[in-house]
Parts: structure tokens; C-alpha cells; sequence
């Protein structure tokens, strides 16, 4: 009875090691098992806690890259949006423009040159003054 009973036992071992090698030898050189049969991109449980605070860092980390991105589209935009208005203004509205920027200029230089008139005077004056 002691040799029936080993004898049994060994077969239901060989039967279940058997089973357990055709188990692992279907997930064999599957995507995403390992040898054994485990799932490879089965996520660990995680407090969601823990997710939130990880969430909370990857954000904090990629605002100034978004900023500088929105910053940049704003821009590219913007100067969109000029040569947009450049091109729907009348040229009588550029000439005017124009002139505008010459009259500008003109009354600097002469502003500047008065001011430099200005200031000999007031030496000569000084130098007159101190004789």
C-alpha cells in the first residue's frame, strides 16, 4: 500500500508539473509575459495618493515648458496678425504713415540742433560772465 500510495503521488506531481510547463510554455516569447507566465505591463496597485502627488510633480516640472510654448505661439501669432494688418492698409494710409515718420524725424533734428544752439549760447554767455 506504501509503494501504490508513492507511486500515486508521483504521477499526480508529474501530472501537475505537466500542466505548470504547458502553462509557462504558452506565455512563452508572448509580448508583455515573461518566462514564468507573469504579465510584464500589469501595473503594481498604488495608493491614489501617491499617483496624485507623482501627477502633481510631472506638472510642476512642465509648466515653464508650457508657458514658453504658449509664449512662443502668441508671438508667432502676433506677428501674423501685423503682417495681416500691414497688408489690408490702403497705400494712401501708408503713404500718410510715411510722411508722418519723416515729419517726426524732421522736427527731432531740428529740435536737437536748437538744443545744441541753445546750449553755446549759455557757454558763451558763462564764458562772458566769468571775464
Amino acid at each position: 500500500m506504501n509503494s501504490l500510495c508513492c507511486e500515486t503521488s508521483f504521477f499526480f506531481i508529474l501530472l501537475v508539473f505537466t500542466l505548470v510547463a504547458k502553462r509557462r510554455l504558452a506565455f512563452l516569447n508572448k509580448d508583455g509575459f515573461d518566462r514564468f507566465g507573469r504579465n510584464q505591463l500589469f501595473a503594481p496597485l498604488m495608493k491614489w495618493e501617491a499617483i496624485k502627488e507623482k501627477a502633481v510633480a510631472i506638472r510642476k516640472n512642465a509648466e515653464p515648458y508650457e508657458k514658453a510654448y504658449n509664449e512662443i505661439r502668441d508671438s508667432v501669432q502676433r506677428q501674423d496678425n501685423i503682417k495681416e494688418v500691414f497688408k489690408a492698409l490702403p497705400e494712401a494710409a501708408k503713404t500718410q504713415v510715411d510722411q508722418e515718420k519723416e515729419r517726426l524725424t524732421e522736427s527731432r533734428r531740428i529740435s536737437i540742433s536748437q538744443k545744441g544752439i541753445y546750449v553755446k549760447v549759455r557757454l558763451r554767455k558763462n564764458e562772458n560772465q566769468m571775464e
